[in-house]
């Protein structure tokens, strides 16, 4: 029988397969301690699977256009392309994460609630001072944009806390129903 993998990764069903050995596949559940960890022979099912999970891997790396042979391999697709985000606007909104948790004498404080209409008014309020001219917020130094990127941050951090939901529920009813008319 092999030895068990000294630097285990789970295939969410909870064994770790050594693929080299087709005939001795050797599966270890990596969710227990270390010290507890058995090898014990694995099922076809699991086997198959792995083995499909494998050449899966193997097609993908063959398509996978590397720029020398040296670099290694990591895919990508489906995942959020985090370099496009806009690093130096996004630092002026942790700015503004920082001025709240001094003001309100601790971090994440908006994680234990606070009701959709206090941060959409907050959120308006800073749009409308920069809309006014205002280049920089007098409370916090930050720019009021910032201050809307936050607001909105906050916002969709509390869309799963329905009990902070106070918008008006006829009003978004009848402009589901109806098409708004603007002058």
């Amino acid at each position: 029988m092999k030895s068990e993998i000294k630097y285990p990764v789970c295939n969410r069903a909870g064994l770790i397969f050594e693929p080299w050995d087709q005939d001795d596949v050797v599966g270890v559940c990596c969710h227990r301690s270390q010290k507890s960890q058995k090898s014990q022979k694995v099922s076809e099912e699991p086997k198959k699977e792995a083995f499909a999970n494998i050449a899966n891997i193997a097609n993908r790396a063959q398509k996978v256009k590397r720029t020398s042979d040296d670099e290694g391999l990591k895919f990508q697709e489906g995942k959020p392309e985090w370099s496009v985000l806009p690093f130096d606007a996004l630092k002026q909104v942790v700015r503004v994460f920082e001025y709240g948790a001094n003001k309100y004498g601790r971090p994440y404080t908006y994680r234990a609630g606070i009701t959709y209409s206090k941060l959409f008014s907050a959120m308006l309020r800073h749009a409308t001072d920069w809309w006014r001219g205002v280049d920089v917020d007098q409370d916090s130094g930050c720019h009021p944009l910032a201050h809307v990127c936050a607001n909105a941050l906050m916002l969709l951090v509390m869309l799963h806390k329905k009990q902070y939901d106070n918008r008006d529920r006829d009003t978004i009813k009848n402009n589901f129903k109806k098409e708004i008319k603007h002058d």
